[in-house]
């Protein structure tokens, strides 16, 4: 699907050394204030996180949300489940079954407070007790859009 604009890359990579015995990705920025759309266009910048297992069992995983300010913006319910090997992509603030698919909307969201109420941007940590790796991908309808890895560390 063509974006409208011109496109630009933007990349966020944050690099760590080693995956073996990972159990923790930490996204220290992201923006994912376009909210939801019903028509064909869109108007901000929004983020998708994707993490995978990488054990050969399911996996429970919990994620901690904070805004800009260092806000806790973590829902009372942090926990999500991965199948073995399985990858999750989500929205982290806003969800749209049509971007996430029925499993990224089994990531609990930031909830509604300081940056996150009026910009959607902050960071987040997802941890395991089991071997998990990330992505990060952000993107605006008008210029483009860019990703980068985020490798768990211990």
């Amino acid at each position: 699907m063509k974006k409208l604009g011109i496109l630009i890359t933007l990349a966020m990579v944050v690099t760590v050394a080693g995956v073996a015995s990972a159990n923790k990705i930490i996204f220290p920025f992201f923006n994912d204030g376009d909210g939801l759309h019903s028509g064909p266009i869109n108007t901000g910048m929004r983020t998708f996180l994707r993490v995978k297992n990488l054990d050969p069992e399911t996996i429970v995983c919990s994620i901690t949300y904070t805004d800009v300010n260092a806000i806790d913006a973590t829902p009372t319910e942090n926990t999500f489940v991965l199948a073995p090997l399985a990858t999750v992509g989500f929205r982290p603030v806003a969800e749209s079954v049509v971007e996430e698919g029925e499993a990224g909307m089994r990531v609990p969201n930031a909830l509604p407070i300081g940056s996150f109420d009026a910009a959607g941007i902050g960071g987040c940590e997802i941890s395991s007790a089991n071997n998990i790796v990330g992505m990060v991908s952000e993107e605006n309808w008008f210029v483009g859009g860019g990703s980068g890895l985020a490798p768990a560390i211990q």
